[in-house]
């Protein structure tokens, strides 16, 4: 199964990003390789936040978690726009799947 590290990694990679530009003003860049290599965990708001800044869509980065029932244009939609809204009543319904994908 994938892991969040090594999707990081492969969508920093294909963006052509280093790790100190993917990490750039969302989280510290020497804890940034620790996420991609699997050793700490990344919050859901800043993973969020990465794949916001880098318009990498929440569906493309979550395509290979075969776990995940969240294949819909629809949730993508939702999710982004309320955390653009910070509209915590909305992204806690979706708390559940990104737990599971972070943990």
């Amino acid at each position: 199964m994938v892991t969040v590290g090594q999707q990081l990694k492969r969508m920093r990679q294909k963006s052509g990003l280093s790790q100190q530009e993917m990490a750039a003003g969302i989280i510290n860049s020497s804890f940034y390789p620790r996420v991609e290599n699997d050793q700490s965990a990344i919050s859901a708001t800043s993973l969020i936040k990465l794949l916001t800044k880098y318009g990498i869509s929440i569906i493309e980065f979550l395509h290979d978690f075969g776990n995940v029932e969240l294949h819909n244009l629809y949730n993508e939609r939702r999710i982004s726009s309320a955390f653009l809204k910070q509209d915590r009543a909305e992204l806690k319904e979706f708390k559940p799947i990104l737990n599971l994908i972070i943990n």
